[in-house]
Parts: structure tokens; C-alpha cells; sequence
């Protein structure tokens, strides 16, 4: 924490850290090239790596549940196992070139997309923890969607992870018994396919079982529910966790 900026916050991420009892080593850095909060944890390191966009610094009440959040990925990935945390993919893809290449890169972009439903379970470890920043992190995207609607940002609002993030807002709150936005405008606006597939993902997110004691169990339940999900998006591929060298890694 050689930063002046992470000095003066980490009494704060400390405090969020605390409640979860981690074993590994947690580092962060903040980077102005991020727009989002990203975690690395490397089993063979036994480590954290989180990475935290600039806004965290200036605000970070504002950005808490997003820092509690990779928190939460980081005590999946050691009471479980890292592939609940980020996703590695198998070390042949590394030496591809040319053609191959960007076929990886974009087969390994959509089974991110396909995995991203990992967050409900990981913000059930934080609401356990700390339920009020599920409130605040609900409240703020259900905030955020209406803002951008209001003002007609209909193609931001459609594009494929914005869509699935809301299915997964709106299955989240269903799954905790809070509230619900009224989304309606937002549903008529993006349009009837657009709004199918919110509906869809949502009902399929609901549906998600919850983890429970047995590392390969819930390793299955994550590997099964990417099938899915990889099947609804009518991915061309089926991605497979497959275990190599010190972790599970990806085969796509």
C-alpha cells in the first residue's frame, strides 16, 4: 500500500475485511484504467490481488459495496475454491496467434459473460456479512438503470451485460425478499426481445441453487449453471472447468 491514496483508506478496507476472516494475504492498487472493481486470486500464491478504480478513493462510502463485494469473491475462492473468484483458462490458449487467437479471446469473453451470474452467490456471502450494502447496492443500480432510461440511453441500456445485470439486480432482490423497482418503462423501452431475455436470466438467476458445505459439489453447481447459461445465450461452445496443474481452469 506504497500509494498515499490506499494509506489513508485501508483502516476501511481493513474493517471490511475483518468480518470475513480471510487466511490469504489481500494487496490492492488502485487503477485509473478501471471503470469496475476486479479481484485476481492466485491459489498458487495463496493471494489477493484487488484491483479498485479511481472514483473508490474519492468516495468511498459511495463505493463500499463494490469493495465488499470482491471481498466476498476472495472468501468463495478460499472456502471453496478460486474458480468462484476469477476465471483462469487453460494454458494452451496462451500460445495462440492470429486467427486462433481472436477466436480465444472472444470465446473467453462470452463465457465471462455466461459466468457473471457467480455474483449472486457472492453477494449472498456479503448480505450475510453486511446486509445493509445490499440495500445500498441494489438502491444504486435500480437508480442508475432508471437514470439512464430516463434519458433515453436505450442502446446502452440493450447491450448484452447491461441486460443480464439487470436480471440479475431484479433476481437478487426477489431472492432476498426486498422490494422491487418499478422496470416497466425500462422493459417497454429496451424492447420485447431485449426484455425476454431479462425475463429469462432472471428466472434462471432465481432459480440458481444455493452453495452449501462440499468444495467439488458447489464446483459442479457453478460449472452446470455456466452450461446453462452458455445454452440460453446459444453460445456455439460449451465451456468446461477442467482441473490443471494447481487449479480449475477453463476449456472453451
Amino acid at each position: 500500500m506504497k500509494n498515499p491514496e490506499l494509506k489513508r483508506l485501508r483502516p476501511a478496507l481493513r474493517a471490511l475485511e475483518r468480518p470475513l476472516g480471510l487466511s490469504w494475504p489481500v494487496s490492492y492498487e488502485i487503477r485509473e484504467d478501471e471503470n469496475t472493481c476486479r479481484i485476481i486470486s492466485d491459489p498458487a500464491k495463496a493471494s489477493h490481488e484487488i484491483w479498485l478504480h479511481a472514483k473508490v478513493s474519492r468516495d468511498f462510502q459511495l463505493f463500499q459495496p463494490d469493495v465488499a463485494h470482491e471481498l466476498c469473491h476472495a472468501w468463495l475462492a478460499e472456502n471453496i475454491d478460486p474458480c468462484f473468484s476469477c476465471m483462469y483458462f487453460k494454458r494452451e490458449y496462451t500460445g495462440l496467434k492470429g486467427k486462433q487467437a481472436a477466436e480465444f479471446a472472444e470465446r473467453a469473453r462470452m463465457t465471462y459473460v455466461a459466468w457473471c451470474h457467480v455474483d449472486i452467490w457472492v453477494n449472498e456471502v456479503r448480505h450475510h456479512y453486511r446486509p445493509k450494502l445490499t440495500t445500498s447496492d441494489l438502491d444504486s443500480f435500480s437508480r442508475s438503470v432508471l437514470g439512464l432510461a430516463r434519458r433515453g440511453q436505450w442502446q446502452m441500456l440493450g447491450e448484452l451485460t447491461n441486460l443480464l445485470a439487470i436480471a440479475l439486480n431484479l433476481a437478487e432482490i426477489e431472492r432476498f425478499g426486498l422490494s422491487s423497482p418499478d422496470f416497466s418503462f425500462v422493459l417497454k423501452g429496451v424492447g420485447e426481445k431485449a426484455a425476454t431475455l431479462i425475463s429469462v436470466f432472471q428466472e434462471f438467476y432465481v432459480s440458481l441453487p444455493q452453495l452449501s458445505i462440499g468444495r467439488e459439489k458447489n464446483i459442479k453447481i457453478l460449472e452446470e449453471s455456466v452450461v446453462r447459461s452458455a445454452q440460453i445465450l446459444d453460445l456455439p461452445f460449451i465451456p468446461r472447468l477442467v482441473y490443471q496443474e494447481d487449479r480449475y481452469v477453463w476449456e472453451v
